[in-house]
């Protein structure tokens, strides 16, 4: 498919499948490939190299306007307002981000729609270093147990509380502690299980026999021993009263017990042997008198071994595990849909629920912290999966062991930190300073971005806030301390792949109840994309005889040329384009052919004199 450079040649004039010897001997302007052509000068697009726009146009079909509304060609942005959907979402705009969670937080108040604000700090109520401090409130009055004493105070918000201990507790120390609201029923081993009352100054032994948990579920009072569970709701008697016949000895001789819960039809039972745990339900008699048999109501995954269960507004069932928690629904059977696991660093041994609220123990929270998470279950981030809302709360700084228990009381959050003590909520303090993480910035493209300037919103005037800027998972890079009124900042063309930024508030030091509120964030970049960069756009003359840049004569078969650029641009092979002595690996994109006139027939030539428009991609 060659073309004939003169009459006297009678052979195509190339071969090969490189750059055409015609082209190099700079007898042409251009070769495609094998194939050279003399460029049309008069056409306006003889020969161009453009750049390929990066950036497609942008039609907002939303009814609002918003970040999408703004014209693509200027800086990206990436920005947030609100951060109440919760932690756990490491890519913060990737396909499935949600914009209104993050990485994760400490020491940050996240559950106000555009809102972000420190928490309050913590205050340490009681010193111990015993670990098996558990808490319970019957009515005005909070109890603890702590080593072998059971001990209580009626107002948990001075500095140092009064407690007032409990006397006629055995030697044995407790193991778990439980209440109606009146009665408070201490388990000790194997002395059994004592009883107090809302108020009063001793404790005295309620039931013998070894007694390891107590709960109070469903207005009926359960306790366990190893793998057996026994119903002493119907025992009043005082000291020397013994333990009824088992209500349910678990087939396995090595199943453990650990904890009650209770739902809207049924009572929840949790244990485990080796790496096996299994939930159980039990349902009340019509009568009330007492209890069906249980059955399995749900189990976890092999190696995941339950350690408590809580159940809260009748429907909603938490599961703390070595690994972590999950939410579970109870079915109206009363069988358990267990949600996704949310992972911790700890095992979770305690819950509390308040309003649309639930706290529960995030021991080990970092290698600083331990202290309390707190989920929403009016904020799912996966319905299917059962996953709600949830960030970390209240910490203890300086500390990384177990949260034993948490109530509340006075309207306070209050938990056992074990082998350090009580700690509550500080309605009178924020903590001096708390950090959020936004998760990886992409741009949702993997190419480099230069960040290129920041920018944030604030109520309030007293306290700071600190923004760092991690590039590639890097470390974190301050930009400094800056009051509400000190933004935006350039980030000095910072070049990486995917940026986060972390964002710190300071309270003020005058006033401890002062800080910031953070309404918005904005980050400005620009892609740096180096993909193909550049289209040749190049129009050669295609007709019958052409003068070559000699003066001599080139002759081709104008059909046979346009078929061999057509074939090209088809396929999309790679071929070669040369300009003289330079030279581009390119992909022919599409073409278009401009007839001056037709040939057949005329002076004994057939084909055409036109020209032909070549659009190419180079690739680099």
């Amino acid at each position: 498919m060659g073309f004939l450079l003169n009459e006297t040649l009678n052979q195509p004039y190339y071969l090969g499948t490189g750059s055409s010897d015609t082209a190099a001997a700079g007898l042409t302007h251009v070769a495609l490939g094998s194939h050279a052509y003399i460029l049309d000068w008069d056409s306006d697009a003889a020969l161009v190299h453009r750049s390929v726009p990066l950036l497609k146009q942008q039609q907002d079909q939303r009814d609002l306007p918003g970040e999408q509304s703004i014209n693509p060609e200027g800086f990206w942005i990436r920005s947030g307002e609100s951060w109440h959907r919760g932690a756990g979402q490491d890519l913060f705009d990737r396909k499935e981000s949600d914009p209104f969670r993050f990485r994760d937080s400490v020491g940050m108040f996240v559950w106000d729609k555009w809102h972000l604000t420190l928490l309050n700090a913590t205050d340490q109520k009681r010193s111990s270093a015993n670990t098996n401090l558990k808490l319970a409130v019957a009515g005005s009055f909070f109890y603890a147990i702590d080593g072998t004493a059971l001990v209580r105070t009626a107002d948990i918000t001075p500095g140092t509380p009064t407690f007032t201990t409990i006397t006629g507790t055995p030697g044995t120390p407790p193991t778990d502690i439980a209440s109606d609201g009146f009665n408070v029923l201490t388990a000790h081993g194997a002395s059994g299980l004592y009883k107090t009352t809302r108020g009063a100054a001793t404790t005295v032994s309620h039931i013998t026999g070894t007694v390891d948990v107590i709960s109070f579920v469903k207005n009926r009072w359960l306790a366990s021993s190893a793998r057996i569970i026994y119903d002493v709701s119907a025992l009043t008697v005082g000291a020397g009263g013994a333990l009824p016949a088992a209500f349910f000895t678990h087939p396995n001789t090595d199943f453990v017990w650990v904890d009650f819960a209770e739902g809207n039809a049924a009572i929840y039972m949790a244990g485990f042997s080796g790496d096996k745990s299994l939930i159980y339900r039990s349902a009340i008699k019509a009568d009330g008198t007492a209890l069906d048999a249980p059955v399995v109501a749900g189990h976890l995954p092999d190696g995941e071994i339950v350690s408590s269960i809580y159940g809260y507004l009748g429907r909603f069932i938490l599961i703390g595990t070595n690994k972590g928690w999950r939410l579970a629904i109870s079915t109206d059977t009363g069988d358990l849909n267990i949600g996704k696991l949310i992972p911790t660093t700890s095992t979770v041994r305690s819950f509390e629920g308040q309003g649309e609220f639930v706290w529960f123990g995030w021991s080990a929270f970092s290698a600083t912290a331990t202290g309390l998470g707190r989920l929403s279950l009016g904020e799912f981030t996966d319905t299917d999966q059962l996953v709600p809302a949830y960030a970390s709360d209240l910490m203890v700084d300086g500390q990384t062991n177990d949260i034993l228990s948490v109530v509340t009381f006075q309207t306070l959050p209050v938990f056992t930190v074990s082998g350090v003590g009580i700690f509550a909520e500080d309605p009178g303090s924020l903590v001096e300073m708390g950090h959020l993480d936004t998760g990886e910035i992409s741009y949702g493209i993997t190419d480099p971005k230069i960040a290129l300037f920041i920018d944030a919103q604030h109520m309030g005037e007293m306290g700071e806030h600190e923004i760092s800027i991690s590039k590639d998972a890097g470390a974190f890079s301050s930009i400094g301390l800056h009051h509400h009124d000190q933004f935006p900042r350039a980030l000095g063309q910072l070049t990486g792949r995917f940026f986060e930024l972390r964002h710190a508030l300071h309270r003020d030091m005058t006033d401890p109840m002062m800080g910031l509120d953070i309404r918005s964030w904005l980050l400005l970049s620009q892609p740096k994309v180096k993909s193909v960069t550049t289209n040749i756009i190049a129009t050669v003359l295609l007709t019958s005889e052409i003068e070559d840049l000699d003066g001599g004569s080139l002759f081709y078969k104008p059909y046979d040329e346009l078929s061999y650029i057509a074939t090209l641009a088809r396929d999309k092979d790679i071929t070669n384009w040369q300009e003289g002595d330079t030279a581009f690996s390119v992909i022919v994109e599409d073409y278009e052919l401009n007839y001056n006139r037709l040939l057949q027939g005329a002076e004994g030539m057939t084909g055409y004199n036109g020209s032909c428009t070549i659009k190419m991609k180079v690739v680099e």
